[in-house]
């Protein structure tokens, strides 16, 4: 699901690849450039620090140097060769958070900042547009602040005001993507936790897809600039540090929930990491802003303590063959890939821009892949346990409607079915004319049967007279216990005569098989009475005869057939 945007957003960054120009002893010769590309200004410039001393230095990763660059002011310059009949606007890309006095072109002011001094960032816009041709001397005012040592946090990047545009707006796309989709990850996993597919762990992987969409919405230096135009800086700023503490803070809780490693040594120091990340935060919140600067040390000793416990677990996960953490730490090998590249990044070679971001969103994105993995294997088996489920139903619901229609003791129909049965065959019957024979049998004496040998045998004598009724008959005639000892045969496409043919050889049978009482049941016989369905005449209509027939039978001596025509 997550795959595309993902592979859009690598393509944006890629297609924003600058095109590197390295001065050489303070000097860029663009006068064979064309200005259909973006220039990045790197290599030597001239420095000037406020004593007047010049010396060389390589931009930009001198003027980012966090460690030990004392604060201060200095200028930095770079004579550029332009064209002498450049007949387009040129314009300067400066990201928003840097430290900058002015902006000039020759002695010229191309811009200045709004409150420059120790104590405050000293912001400038970010896109700066004039007119120059021939040759000119680029010259940048800083003043170091305590937040950011070191003057521009990125070298500058020139070029025409169309292809600066283009460039600006695709690296706008290529943050806007990261955060899009870390914050689609969020209500991935919030939804899923809504749902209760997961457990908390699923929540916190969703929260430290937040934070981190976050702070590159709030810290990212194009997005700030557009959607927070008036926010003060110290928002962002402390931002910055507190989403770091608690992004690292999810995430460690998220992994060692996950893999059940929280009562392993190693999850004894991932909730002490937990504690340290919310203190941190804490602390990053109110704590003066020049204290919250100099905990950059600890941000950075807090993220590397984080992503080694990580990779410790993932790495004894790997070796019990768990798929799931090789996936996870081939993230965390991206991430760390990525986060090298950022640093060739300031010493010139702008391979990926912010390339730490998207390692970030590749580590957090390889664990919800594998979240998503194991939601799907969760829906299969969902889904199968539900079809079993139907069909467990379906033969129950079978069965139950078998034995509504059956007469469990003999195992044939009873009088429910035979009637549902019957009637469409009479309805048949009175449609085409198709001849129907219909039976009442009831056995004799079967009470005295019952009271002399027991329950038991007249239950045996029941089954046995059904076994010896289905020797007679087809599998389209219908059969049915009507109740007690009384049953019902309707014999399709039969005649009264070859009905009555029937009806004699089920009772001699029946007599036959138990007079010598060897087959274990008492010598039994039975009475029957025999109809013919007449035209338009109704199922029970036609049984009200039989049934009447039957007792004929009955009152005559037992054991005989009677029909409507003759006794025998």
């Amino acid at each position: 699901m997550v795959r595309f945007p993902l592979l859009f957003a690598v393509l944006t960054s890629l297609c924003s690849t600058l095109f590197p120009l390295s001065a050489s002893k303070g000097t860029i010769d663009l006068r064979g450039e064309d200005f259909t590309r973006v220039y990045r200004l790197t290599g030597e410039w001239i420095f000037t620090d406020t004593s007047g001393n010049k010396s060389l230095r390589s931009a930009p990763d001198s003027w980012n140097d966090i460690y030990g660059t004392p604060l201060g002011k200095g200028s930095y310059s770079i004579r550029i060769l332009l064209p002498e009949t450049l007949d387009k606007d040129l314009a300067l890309f400066l990201p928003k958070y840097n430290q900058i006095v002015t902006v000039r072109s020759g002695d010229r002011t191309l811009y200045g900042a709004e409150h420059p001094g120790k104590d405050s960032p000293g912001f400038i816009k970010d896109l700066i547009v004039w007119r120059e041709s021939g040759d000119f001397i680029l010259s940048i005012d800083l003043e170091n602040f305590f937040y950011r040592k070191g003057g521009l946090h990125h070298a500058p990047y020139l070029g025409s005001y169309d292809s600066i545009i283009r460039y600006r707006n695709r690296l706008l796309l290529s943050q806007a993507s990261v955060v899009a989709i870390l914050f689609f990850l969020f209500l991935f996993s919030f939804f899923l936790y809504l749902n209760k597919y997961f457990s908390l762990s699923s929540l916190a992987l969703g929260l430290a897809a937040l934070t981190f969409s976050l702070r590159g919405l709030m810290t990212g230096e194009i997005l700030c600039e557009i959607y927070f135009p008036s926010i003060p800086w110290q928002i962002p700023y402390r931002a910055d540090y507190v989403l770091l503490y608690l992004g690292g803070m999810f995430i460690i809780h998220h992994l060692f929930f996950y893999f059940e490693a929280r009562d392993s040594h190693h999850g004894m120091t991932a909730r002490l990491l937990e504690i340290l990340g919310m203190a941190g935060a804490l602390l990053s919140l109110i704590l003066p802003l020049r204290l919250v600067s100099l905990s950059i040390y600890v941000v950075q000793f807090y993220g590397m303590a984080i992503f080694v416990n990580c990779l410790i677990l993932l790495s004894h996960m790997v070796k019990k063959k768990n798929p799931e953490a090789r996936i996870i730490f081939a993230g965390a090998f991206l991430f760390f890939i990525l986060a090298a590249v950022d640093i060739i990044n300031t010493h010139g070679r702008h391979i990926i821009p912010n390339a730490t971001q998207k390692g970030m969103l590749l580590f957090i994105l390889s664990q919800f892949i594998v979240l998503t993995r194991r939601l799907v294997k969760a829906h299969r088996k969902s889904e199968m346990l539900s079809k079993e489920l139907e069909q467990e139903v379906s033969r129950q619901t079978w069965e139950l409607k078998k034995l509504s229609r059956t007469d469990p003791l003999t195992g044939i129909g009873n009088r429910r079915q035979f009637y549902e049965l019957g009637e469409r065959e009479t309805a048949i019957h009175n449609r085409y004319g198709h001849p129907l024979a219909l039976m009442m049998l009831d056995l004799d004496h079967f009470k005295k049967i019952n009271d002399q040998y027991g329950h038991s045998a007249g239950d045996n004598a029941l089954i046995h007279m059904t076994r010896i009724i289905h020797q007679f008959i087809r599998e389209t005639d219908i059969f049915g216990r009507l109740g007690g000892e009384e049953f019902a045969l309707l014999l399709l496409e039969t005649p009264l005569s070859r009905g009555k043919e029937a009806a004699q050889r089920i009772r001699r049978e029946l007599e036959k098989s138990t007079e010598n009482g060897e087959s274990g049941i008492p010598p039994m016989t039975v009475s029957i009475g025999l109809v013919s369905l007449r035209e338009g005449e109704t199922l029970a209509d036609a049984m009200e005869r039989a049934d009447a027939l039957m007792y004929e039978a009955k009152k005559n001596g037992r054991n005989r057939v009677v029909t409507e025509e003759i006794s025998g």
